[in-house]
Parts: structure tokens; C-alpha cells; sequence
């Protein structure tokens, strides 16, 4: 069990769905990408899919990097 009551398990899934959201919230911004919000919840999705990588595209919200790596 992780520190905080998971077991690996259940951590695995969770990834796997934060990977999946990442594309949902970039195909959102492409459509709006003014909303701040979207972009905070895409950058926490990406810390939590372990893509540390893509944080700084995040912050600069380059949309066209984001489509490439992540297309739905």
C-alpha cells in the first residue's frame, strides 16, 4: 500500500485515466482556449500522469505542441 491507502492496483488505472482527460481537456482548449481553468486542470492532469515533460508547454499553452502529442 502507498502512503496514502492505495494499493498499486488502483494507482495504475488512475494514470491511465489522467492520461485520457489530458486529451480530453486539450481537444477543450482547442475550442476554447481562453479558459483558465481547463488549462489548470490539464496541467494537473499532466503532473499526475507523470508527464513533467509537457508542464512548460502547458504553462506557455501552446496548444500546437499539446494536438501533437496528445490526439484524441
Amino acid at each position: 500500500m502507498s502512503k496514502h491507502g492505495q494499493t498499486w492496483e488502483s494507482v495504475i488505472p488512475t494514470r491511465v485515466c489522467m492520461r485520457e482527460s489530458i486529451s480530453y481537456y486539450v481537444r477543450a482548449l482547442a475550442m476554447n482556449p481562453k479558459a483558465d481553468s481547463a488549462w489548470q486542470y490539464l496541467r494537473i492532469s499532466l503532473r499526475c500522469a507523470s508527464r513533467n515533460d509537457m508542464l512548460e508547454v502547458c504553462d506557455f499553452r501552446n496548444l500546437d505542441v499539446l494536438r501533437k502529442e496528445f490526439l484524441l
